[in-house]
């Protein structure tokens, strides 16, 4: 279930007009079907306009058997199918949450694709979509946890010579937390760079140019995430 979205801009008019259908006649909640994979697969999403229980969720069915397909859920699946699937469901969603509930759609923000793949991570795993906070950088987000909102992950554009290279080229980057302990282990301004914009005591940056691969970066936004978490009780 996706939970941290706009459901002051939406209304059973414009999930009509998108394509969303009333699941019972006069009932507060739609459904919609969209094929992915060339028709292999299909994406169903589900809205909710209840007032007492809103709620925005999608599964994934194997077009043919009409059985859910849970893989792309799964962080450690890979590979070139799972990848599609996961990168055509988020994509589908994307596009709702941009006409239907009137938030940034994914190719209007971001243009890396391991930006898109970080914030598809977090959707899928976390139920977290990205806030843009900053009207002056439209192209700037901030992925923060539902129980403590403390951000975990910053996805901000800069250029390479912020990291000492003569070059003006932009580019997207990813701040993540770490502990201070850990930090000097970390940092070697090739692939993993002193937290740009942030507490350099704290955070650091991953430029998303593919030199750090993605796998490693879902690991290090799960650190991250369970960094920021609520506090564990010390043992007596």
């Amino acid at each position: 279930m996706i939970r941290n979205i706009g459901w002051e801009n939406v209304s059973a008019e414009k999930l009509l007009k998108y394509g969303f259908e009333r699941v019972e006649d006069n009932c507060e909640i739609f459904s919609y079907t969209k094929e992915i994979v060339g028709g292999q697969f299909l994406v169903k999403a589900y809205v909710s306009l209840l007032k007492e229980k809103p709620c925005f969720s999608y599964k994934v069915f194997d077009a043919s058997s009409d059985d859910e397909y849970i893989m792309h859920k799964i962080p450690g699946a890979t590979g070139t199918f799972v990848g599609q699937i996961r990168e055509e469901a988020s994509a589908v969603m994307s596009d709702i949450l941009e006409k239907c509930f009137g938030m940034p759609g994914r190719n209007a923000s971001f243009r890396s694709r391991q930006a898109e793949e970080i914030i598809s991570y977090a959707r899928e795993k976390y139920d977290d979509e990205p806030e843009f906070l900053w009207e002056k950088f439209p192209d700037c987000a901030v992925l923060r946890r539902k129980d403590t909102k403390k951000w975990y992950a910053v996805i901000l554009t800069t250029t390479m010579r912020k990291f000492g290279y003569d070059s003006d080229e932009t580019t997207e980057v990813l701040d993540l937390k770490t502990r201070p302990e850990e930090m000097e282990g970390l940092v070697d301004n090739k692939n993993y760079f002193p937290g740009y914009h942030m507490n350099k005591k704290h955070w650091y940056t991953i430029v998303l140019d593919g030199r750090v691969t993605i796998e490693e970066i879902f690991k290090r936004i799960d650190a991250s995430h369970e960094l920021v978490g609520p506090k564990k009780a010390s043992k007596q």
